[in-house]
């Protein structure tokens, strides 16, 4: 009775001392759950803690940790109730001996659940050793992407700022081209204008010169009548001439006289119309070097229109990768929602799986209890049993295992094998895109080169029109002039008829010039007709290229833009291809990945199952190394805590600077909104004085405001990725505490754990006592056995919800896997939209290049058109300058003519009067040979001589002599048709009153 009493003390003793141990454990555990429960809860209510990956794996961990925790007190709890009842058994039954082998099996089967555990234990340390490789990666990837996103915020505003300049730019290139536009269509009109009136002078020079050679070529007719006239009146006229030559040799000299000083002013006249000719043909050539320019230009600025809408078609497919980006930037956002709702209900779950856990660790303590007290009565075939078992268990998960992988192994070469089938016809479809855009790019240089010997052969035909219309100009000028001298004889001829009747060597000489006149006319209408035809037949071939040209420029055009489009759809099918490639070979990489992956969980598997066995024997050894790292764990953790306090200070000064460039884009979105409403009422002016660019203008408004959009999107998306980094960075940090306070509860558990072996060979020394005392204990066996049976039941149930556990371990397990997948597809997203970036940037630069050197070349074509306007200019007053010193030449013409016409009627007067004298003491009756006028009166004088009433004729002559000088007055008004037959009746009264006179004289 004293040693049962004194043994019961001692237990009671060591009891109430596991007791108090496992209370000081449970505070320290509930301290250090709370703290990790506080630490939970502050970054929970941060916003940054959710919206990401990392942290549902470390919540999973903590779980894991949490669950063992509970395990652990549950087990502390049944050893307690255990110990009780082994008590109470000792005190009142002994135990039998035939019903030992029961318990030593279910001894052993506690032992080796207990080994198991630790083993679980093992694995995960494992885990938390690569979770900490895996964070110190992903470490370096976020310090990573924050520089790829300083450096792609600079390149953003770097770009938005060129792309302001490129707009203004474009801006002053549009209203500069369109002034110069408006100043060469007014030059042109005034050009066509002065084309039209000089056309109209020519005209009106055409027709005085049709006229001159219709008097000249009568002029001649008349002369060689005279000279015949002449020569047939020379015997008679001998007698006569001898009175009369010496008052006609005055007379003819003075006529000869007045006819040199014509020839003389004629000759001038023929050398000012060649100047003014010479000056014509310059303006001419100056309008049509005008009009090609123009045409030029006009060609100039239809390929800026082209120009202008490949740059809206490359905007619109930036459009369309903003859009996509948008989608993308949406779908993040929906995942990250998804996330936060998949966060909140595994934070229930993780409450309701601690309280399980905590009922867990309760019936683990218990079952520890029992396990320490089997252990005595473990032997050797336990060890075999136990032995065995594992071998089953470790071939049987060999053999699932390689199952496993040669299923995913089919299933992943099926999957290579059809993606290379994709990436194969991908291929084929490229290259047929290829050889297709080759064909068209050749069909563009040759309609290029169509049309550039179109344009050739139409400026052929243009030059070839100046020069014919340059000789028709001088064949009309030469016309002109023969006019004007036709209008000068015959204003003369009416005054130089009387002399020229009486004068033979000048009759000779009139009649060949008349001649003369005559065939120089007939070649001149003959040429002018010829000219005439080929200026019609030049006139029609440019009519007929013109339309020719035109239409094959609209053809061109059209086929042009259809080509263009085509192009268009075939590199947006490019670009989808290649993207397509892309995703193959990321694909590809990625099945690389898994493969290797597959493989090492292989050997791991293999080697964990080998070394699983040999880690039960170094757990002791690790305890104490465990007991050692907690020191070493304490200090890393207050320095983490002071380097987490400093990236608190970073995370906030981070935030303060996001909310300045936040203000940043603000203003920079009102900055845009201001040049928006300045693009749009300069569009809009722009659009009440050139109607046809207006599409042109809203195409370049619409793809302005879309890549504004498109960068405000950007730079969200962009600010977006840096707060999701730091906050990735501040879960890593709290993930590290975690880690910290997981190693301090199980170096407590190691602690516990050691307790626990103290227990048992406490429990083992009370089972040697209980064996001594079966004899007594009989009659509780059958109790013993009741209760047996329910703590068999209760593992049963604990192995089921063990069970349980697991599958929701490797239900946690995929979603790792999930979240980690999603992680690397966020990381590839990150990379194709700095790809992208990387792209426009690019593209941007080659636009600006291309901008700037187009800018150029316009303003040295300004420079070259300005210069020549200076050119034109400046002809236009030499042209100016020498119309009025011609004019001023005419109006001298015309005094000196006014003067000559004036001192001609004074010599006719003198010379008449001398005449009818000698006629009067002559004889009474007229003579053959005296001088007859060129009017009707003075033929009917001469003709009514010969009758009785000559005193009265005579009496009348001179009246009548006055009536003629006012009818050759009228006569210079006169319409060349109308003096030219005044002069053939003349003529004939001339030849009628010679033919009456010769048989007068005979």
């Amino acid at each position: 009775m004293v040693l049962s009493s004194s043994g019961s003390s001692l237990s009671m003793h060591r009891t109430g001392a596991a007791a108090r141990r496992e209370k000081r454990s449970l505070m320290a555990h509930s301290d250090s759950t709370s703290s990790s429960n506080q630490s939970g809860g502050k970054f929970a209510d941060d916003p940054s803690f959710y919206g990401s990956v990392l942290d549902q794996l470390h919540a999973e961990q903590k779980g894991t940790i949490e669950a063992l925790t509970c395990q652990v007190e549950f087990y502390r709890q049944r050893e307690e109730r255990h110990k009780k009842e082994l008590d109470t058994l000792r005190r009142c039954l002994p135990l039998g001996g035939g019903k030992g082998d029961d318990a030593r099996a279910s001894v052993a089967k506690l032992a080796s659940e207990n080994r198991t555990l630790g083993e679980e234990l093992d694995a995960l340390r494992g885990r938390k050793s690569a979770w900490q490789s895996d964070r110190e990666r992903l470490e370096r990837q976020k310090r990573e992407l924050e520089k790829q996103l300083k450096d792609a915020k600079h390149t953003l505003a770097g770009f938005s700022q060129a792309i302001e300049q490129l707009e203004l730019k474009m801006q002053r290139k549009e209203t500069e081209v369109q002034t110069r536009c408006l100043e060469l269509e007014q030059e042109l009109r005034a050009k066509t204008q002065e084309c039209e009136r000089l056309e109209q002078e020519k005209d009106t020079a055409e027709q005085q010169l049709e006229n001159l050679q219709t008097a000249s070529g009568e002029n001649q007719r008349l002369r060689a009548e005279l000279q015949a006239l002449l020569h047939q009146t020379e015997g008679r006229q001998t007698n006569e001439s001898q009175v009369s030559s010496s008052c006609f040799s005055s007379e003819i000299k003075s006529i000869s006289d007045k006819l040199n000083g014509l020839e003389e002013h004629k000759r001038r006249q023929e050398s000012e119309i060649q100047q003014l000719q010479g000056k014509l043909t310059a303006s001419v050539a100056g309008v049509s070097a005008a009009q090609l320019e123009a045409e030029r230009k006009n060609s100039e600025i239809k390929e800026m229109q082209l120009k202008l809408d490949n740059t809206a078609s490359l905007l619109a497919l930036r459009e369309q990768l903003l859009t996509s980006d948008g989608n993308s930037r949406r779908e993040g956002e929906a995942q990250r929602q998804e996330l936060l709702a998949l966060i909140s209900t595994l934070q229930r779950e993780k409450g309701e799986l601690q309280l399980e856990i905590s009922g867990l660790h309760q019936e683990q303590e218990v079952m520890k209890t029992e396990l320490q007290t089997a252990k005595a009565r473990l032997s050797s075939k336990d060890h075999s049993v136990m032995v065995s078992t594992l071998r089953s268990e470790v071939s049987s998960l060999k053999e699932r295992l390689r199952s496993e992988f040669k299923h995913e192994k089919d299933g992943l070469r099926s999957e290579t094998q059809a993606l290379k089938q994709e990436i194969s016809q991908l291929r084929g479809r490229i290259a047929e895109k290829e050889l297709a855009a080759r064909g068209l790019e050749d069909q563009i240089l040759r309609k290029d080169e169509k049309k550039k010997q179109a344009d050739y052969d139409a400026r052929q035909l243009r030059e070839q029109i100046s020069r014919l219309q340059a000789e028709l100009e001088q064949t009309r000028e030469k016309y002109q002039q023969l006019q004007e001298c036709r209008t000068a004889l015959a204003e003369q001829l009416d005054f130089g008829f009387k002399e020229l009747l009486n004068d033979e060597e000048s009759a000779a000489s009139a009649h060949e010039e008349v001649e003369k006149l005559r065939h120089e006319l007939n070649c001149l209408k003959k040429e002018n007709a010829v000219l005439e035809s080929e200026r019609q037949t030049a006139a029609e071939e440019l009519e007929l290229v013109t339309r020719q040209n035109r239409e094959s420029t609209a053809r061109q055009t059209e086929k042009i833009d259809d080509l263009y489009r085509q192009l268009l759809e075939k590199e947006e099918l490019i670009a989808s291809l290649k993207s397509a490639d892309r995703q193959v070979a990321l694909l590809e990489q990625e099945k690389e990945s898994w493969e290797g992956n597959v493989t090492d969980i292989r050997l791991r598997c293999e080697s964990h199952v080998e070394t699983e066995v040999r880690k039960a024997d170094g757990l002791r050894a690790r305890i104490e190394q465990l007991e050692q790292d907690k020191l070493s764990l304490k200090q890393r953790i207050e320095e983490l805590e002071g380097g987490s306090g400093k990236q608190e200070e970073k995370v906030q000064a981070s935030k303060q600077a996001l909310i300045q460039k936040e203000q940043e884009v603000e203003a920079l979105k009102r900055d845009v909104a201001r040049l928006e409403r300045q693009y749009a009422d300069a569009s809009e002016s722009i659009k009440s004085g050139r109607q046809e660019k207006s599409s042109v203008e809203k195409k370049l408004l619409r793809e302005r405001k879309t890549m504004d959009s498109e960068m405000k999107q950007l730079v969200r998306r962009i600010e977006s990725v840096g707060k999701r980094n730091l906050e990735l960075g501040e879960k890593v940090i709290a993930l590290a505490k975690q880690s910290k306070v997981d190693q301090t509860d199980l170096v407590a558990l190691s602690s516990q754990v050691k307790s626990y072996k103290e227990q048992v060979k406490d429990l083992e020394g009370q089972l040697g006592q209980i064996h001594h005392r079966r004899g007594r204990d009989s009659d509780n066996v059958h109790n013993l056995q009741q209760k047996l049976g329910d703590v068999t039941c209760l593992k049963e149930s604990y192995q089921v919800e063990i069970n349980k556990l697991r599958q929701t371990m490797d239900h946690v397990r995929t979603e790792m896997n999930l979240t980690k997948q999603q992680r690397d597809e966020a990381v590839k997203r990150v990379r194709l939209l700095v790809q992208s970036r990387e792209q426009m940037k690019a593209t941007v630069e080659d636009h600006t290049a291309e901008l700037i050197e187009e800018i150029e070349a316009l303003q040295h074509q300004l420079d070259n058109e300005r210069k020549r306007c200076a050119v034109l200019l400046a002809n236009e007053k030499t042209l100016l300058r020498d119309l009025k010193e011609r004019n001023a030449a005419v109006t001298k013409l015309q005094r000196t003519v006014s003067a000559l016409q004036q001192r001609q009627q004074q010599t006719h007067e003198s010379t008449s009067s001398p005449t009818s004298s000698s006629r009067r003491r002559s004889r009474g009756s007229s003579s053959p040979g005296t001088p007859v006028n060129s009017s009707n009166e003075s033929t009917v004088q001469t003709t009514s001589s010969l009758s009785p009433q000559q005193p009265e004729q005579r009496s009348a002559q001179p009246q009548q002599e006055s009536t003629s000088v006012s009818s050759s007055g009228r006569r210079s008004a006169m319409a060349p048709a109308k003096e030219m037959e005044h002069l053939l009746r003349n003529l004939e009264r001339i030849s009628d009153f010679s033919s009456q006179a010769h048989p007068l004289q005979c």
